[in-house]
Protein backbone atom coordinates (compact mmCIF):
# COMPACT_ATOMS: atom_id res chain seq x y z
CA UNK A 1 0.00 0.00 0.00
CA UNK A 2 2.69 2.67 0.65
CA UNK A 3 3.45 3.45 -3.40
CA UNK A 4 -0.34 4.63 -3.55
CA UNK A 5 0.76 8.03 -3.37
CA UNK A 6 3.47 7.59 -5.67
CA UNK A 7 1.93 5.86 -8.25
CA UNK A 8 -0.76 7.62 -10.07
CA UNK A 9 -2.02 3.72 -11.59
CA UNK A 10 -1.83 2.11 -8.35
CA UNK A 11 -4.65 5.06 -7.68
CA UNK A 12 -7.08 3.53 -10.22
CA UNK A 13 -6.53 -0.35 -8.98
CA UNK A 14 -7.77 0.69 -5.73
CA UNK A 15 -10.55 2.99 -6.48
CA UNK A 16 -11.54 0.37 -9.37
CA UNK A 17 -11.67 -2.31 -6.42
CA UNK A 18 -13.15 -0.10 -4.04
CA UNK A 19 -16.27 0.81 -6.35
CA UNK A 20 -16.83 -3.12 -7.42
CA UNK A 21 -16.90 -3.82 -3.36
CA UNK A 22 -19.35 -1.48 -2.82
CA UNK A 23 -21.12 -2.24 -6.15
CA UNK A 24 -21.80 -6.03 -4.80
CA UNK A 25 -22.72 -4.90 -1.66
CA UNK A 26 -19.36 -5.31 0.04
CA UNK A 27 -17.22 -3.49 2.27
CA UNK A 28 -14.15 -2.45 0.64
CA UNK A 29 -10.36 -3.45 3.26
CA UNK A 30 -7.04 -2.50 2.54
CA UNK A 31 -4.41 -3.92 4.20
CA UNK A 32 -1.17 -2.92 5.11
CA UNK A 33 -1.73 1.26 5.51
CA UNK A 34 1.87 2.57 7.07
CA UNK A 35 1.29 6.03 6.96
CA UNK A 36 -1.51 8.72 7.31
CA UNK A 37 -0.92 9.78 3.56
CA UNK A 38 -2.10 6.21 2.70
CA UNK A 39 -4.49 6.08 5.48
CA UNK A 40 -6.64 9.57 3.67
CA UNK A 41 -6.01 8.76 0.40
CA UNK A 42 -7.89 5.44 0.81
CA UNK A 43 -10.19 7.22 2.96
CA UNK A 44 -11.11 9.98 0.17
CA UNK A 45 -11.37 6.70 -2.35
CA UNK A 46 -14.25 5.36 -0.36
CA UNK A 47 -12.27 2.49 1.30
CA UNK A 48 -14.17 0.83 4.15
CA UNK A 49 -12.22 -0.30 6.61
CA UNK A 50 -7.98 -0.27 6.67
CA UNK A 51 -5.65 -2.20 8.89
CA UNK A 52 -1.84 -1.58 9.24
CA UNK A 53 1.52 -0.09 11.09
CA UNK A 54 -0.10 3.05 11.28
CA UNK A 55 -3.16 2.01 12.87
CA UNK A 56 -1.95 -0.49 15.41
CA UNK A 57 1.07 -2.94 15.44
CA UNK A 58 -0.32 -6.59 15.36
CA UNK A 59 -2.32 -7.65 18.58
CA UNK A 60 -4.09 -10.60 19.16
CA UNK A 61 -7.99 -11.01 19.41
CA UNK A 62 -8.24 -10.23 23.52
CA UNK A 63 -6.28 -7.15 22.81
CA UNK A 64 -7.49 -6.12 19.28
CA UNK A 65 -10.72 -5.87 21.28
CA UNK A 66 -9.50 -4.19 24.26
CA UNK A 67 -7.88 -1.09 21.85
CA UNK A 68 -11.38 -0.85 19.44
CA UNK A 69 -13.11 -0.20 23.02
CA UNK A 70 -10.07 2.44 24.23
CA UNK A 71 -10.94 4.08 20.00
CA UNK A 72 -14.62 5.35 20.26
CA UNK A 73 -14.08 5.94 16.58
CA UNK A 74 -13.48 2.75 15.82
CA UNK A 75 -17.06 1.16 17.49
CA UNK A 76 -18.31 0.07 13.91
CA UNK A 77 -14.97 -2.01 13.74
CA UNK A 78 -15.70 -3.52 16.48
CA UNK A 79 -19.98 -4.25 15.62
CA UNK A 80 -18.34 -6.36 12.64
CA UNK A 81 -15.87 -8.76 14.27
CA UNK A 82 -18.56 -9.40 16.62
CA UNK A 83 -20.75 -10.66 13.68
CA UNK A 84 -23.44 -7.16 14.21
CA UNK A 85 -25.65 -6.13 11.45
CA UNK A 86 -22.69 -4.24 10.00
CA UNK A 87 -20.75 -7.45 9.55
CA UNK A 88 -22.91 -8.44 7.00
CA UNK A 89 -21.77 -9.02 3.35
CA UNK A 90 -18.09 -10.04 2.75
CA UNK A 91 -15.01 -7.47 2.36
CA UNK A 92 -12.93 -7.37 -0.86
Amino acid sequence: MSRLTADPGDVTIVASIVDLAHGLGMRAVAEGVESEEVWDMLQGLGCDVVQGWYVSRPLDAENATAWLLRHPSQQRALRVLRGGAEGAGGSA
